[in-house]
């Protein structure tokens, strides 16, 4: 899939938190910021389920359902979260999930675009970058495209 490849290397050079799962929930992408932002290492949650090392006691288990079931929809979403560092702290991000869809409709990768917020229900777009809007705008191109 060229399209995928192209948005690795954008997501690659991006400055904001970003990671990417496959069809079965699993991280098989995350760039520096997003690493930084959970205090863990690619090579830590490489092929594991994000729940696994972002979920704890306050994220909410309805809205990581909700999750799913909307990537595996297939249209463009937003969600966030109360998660968990490495070192326990707990922090809020909210994301801009972007499935990829196949011609038969399923979906294999989910691209997520992270912004860190000091409130659950803080507006996904209220002071991000322009470099986060313009992410965004890039791989939704590149992913209608496809």
């Amino acid at each position: 899939m060229d399209e995928l490849n192209r948005v690795f290397k954008l997501i690659e050079e991006s400055t904001e938190p970003v990671w990417i799962c496959d069809a079965q929930h699993r991280v098989v992408f995350s760039n520096e910021a997003f690493n930084a932002m959970i205090e863990r290492t690619s090579d830590e949650i490489l092929g594991e389920m994000p729940s696994s090392f972002l979920a704890g006691e306050r994220t909410s288990k309805a809205e990581v359902e909700r999750i799913w079931q909307r990537t595996d929809e297939g249209t463009p979403f937003d969600f966030g979260l109360e998660a968990y560092r490495s070192s326990g702290e707990v922090f809020i991000f909210k994301s801009f999930a972007i499935p990829f869809v196949d011609g038969d409709s399923s979906v294999p990768y989910v691209v997520a675009i992270c912004s860190e917020k000091s409130e659950l229900d803080a507006p996904l777009m209220a002071n991000v970058s322009p470099e986060f809007k313009k992410l965004i705008g890039d791989v939704l191109a590149m992913v209608q495209a496809s």
